[in-house]
């Protein structure tokens, strides 16, 4: 895995979910979510899908809705974990929302180590509206 940013930020191709994507991209990223998420993933109009690649394999994915400025379904293969690939996805989810205007991304985590790591990469926890549920914030 490389350690160079530059190098990890080319890596990250960012696939609207209304274009035609390689067969084997999708395939994999949908497989991915399967694998390591609970529910299913539906995608959305104004959705766009991130992707980390390494060669063919796709490494790790996150989906980003650019109306509501949520972050979700962020994955990361067990092999790639530690390499910055996770980041390199929130950051490349931040670069957009600057893009298209949105002022805040919204992460909603589900486990501890997905708060930690949305805390780790600036976001601050917030209460959804009186709810028990909790979502983190951060400015884009």
């Amino acid at each position: 895995m490389p350690d160079d940013k530059f190098v990890l930020e080319q890596e990250v191709a960012v696939a609207f979910s209304d274009e035609v994507v390689d067969g084997h991209v999708r395939e994999q990223a949908d497989a991915l979510r399967k694998l390591y998420l609970e529910k299913e993933k539906v995608s959305t109009e104004g959705e766009i899908t991130l992707v980390v690649k390494r060669g063919l394999q796709v490494v790790g994915c996150a989906s980003f809705h650019e109306e509501s400025g949520r972050i979700s379904d962020v994955v990361v293969r067990p092999s790639a974990r530690g390499s910055q690939v996770g980041r390199a996805l929130v950051d490349s989810a931040v670069a957009h929302a600057k893009k298209v205007g949105a002022g805040e991304l919204v992460a909603e985590p589900e486990t501890e180590e997905a708060k930690a790591f949305f805390s780790s990469l600036g976001f601050e926890e917030k209460d959804k509206d009186g709810d028990d549920a909790k979502r983190m914030v951060r400015k884009a």
